[in-house]
């Protein structure tokens, strides 16, 4: 059994866990070259009468 799964842990929590550790352990040039990636993008596309309205960015 994983080690994360016998503690109670969800994958979701571990995976997180281990990116934070990960950008840490990062030396500073890395870092900044991960932060400008590390930008989540949520596109919602509405809909009318079975066709797209907009779409929005977040």
């Amino acid at each position: 059994m994983e080690s994360w799964r016998a503690i109670g842990m969800t994958y979701l929590d571990y995976s997180s866990i281990a990116a934070r550790n990960l950008r840490k352990a990062l030396k500073n040039r890395s870092r900044e070259d991960v932060k400008r990636r590390d930008v989540p993008v949520v596109k919602i596309t509405p809909y009318k009468n079975g066709e797209p309205d907009r779409e929005k960015t977040f």
